[in-house]
């Protein structure tokens, strides 16, 4: 997780936008249907469900957005970026 101080100098928290985290979509079967789901590896609570790939990932993506808003409005920690593209420090 990464904390809000757990940044250097000149870099803050904000600096973690949403495409920074690793987002999938796959076809699978539930409930005996064939859908595409949408996950975030970092999130794993994230699961987004729709018949339509594109609709699916729009809607991975927002969800995405709104929980790192919301989060961050909150003051909560946010799951260190799989992909980050600088140490952080612990």
């Amino acid at each position: 997780m990464v904390r809000p101080d757990a940044f250097g100098a000149g870099c803050a928290i904000e600096a973690i936008t949403f495409d920074m985290y690793s987002v999938t979509v796959r076809r699978e079967r539930v409930d005996g249907k064939r859908l595409f789901v949408g996950r975030v590896r970092e999130f794993p609570e994230v699961a987004v469900f729709d018949d339509r790939r594109t609709v699916c990932l729009l809607e991975t993506v927002k969800t995405l957005k709104d929980l790192i808003a919301h989060r961050l409005a909150e003051g909560l920690e946010l799951p260190r970026p799989l992909r980050f593209p600088h140490p952080l420090k612990d």
